[in-house]
């Protein structure tokens, strides 16, 4: 048996395959573009947009929309991805604590996904993008 599961790996190894293409990495954080929404009853849905990190994060398109007050507000996600490409400066900790740049530079792309917010009657309800735990919130007022 030893000796059927070496040759199974070495054949796994053998066809080009890299273990790193097998890691899934979790969701680290989830923002909203907005922290609050007010509306009037019949405006027009506004899109919301989550920005889901960190960059390696495995699924970061998927996440779950909910609201707490359905008869408040209601959301819809969008079928729209987008995908940001940004440049940013690395920063180390010092001993002391300080956050300093290293002036290493590199270009991160944020994945954004986005839900349409509706209005549907008067009240206050929290919009809510959430995934493995993390999650975003949004608060919503309809006059």
């Amino acid at each position: 048996m030893p000796g059927l599961l070496l040759g199974v790996m070495m054949m796994f190894t053998s066809c080009g395959e890299n273990v790193e293409d097998h890691i899934i990495y979790g969701v680290g954080s989830i923002a909203f573009d907005k922290s609050t929404l007010s509306f009037h009853v019949g405006d027009a849905p506004v899109q919301l947009r989550a920005t889901v990190g960190p960059e390696n994060a495995t699924y970061r398109t998927i996440v779950e929309w909910t609201t707490t007050d359905s008869a408040v507000a209601i959301v819809t996600p969008d079928e729209e991805v987008i995908y940001v490409s940004k440049e940013v400066e690395d920063s180390v900790k010092t001993d002391d604590g300080i956050v300093r740049p290293t002036g290493n530079k590199r270009t991160v792309t944020e994945v954004i996904v986005t839900a349409m917010v509706k209005p549907v009657g008067p009240g206050t309800a929290t919009i809510i993008a959430s995934r493995e735990g993390k999650a975003a919130s949004c608060a919503v007022t309809v006059e």
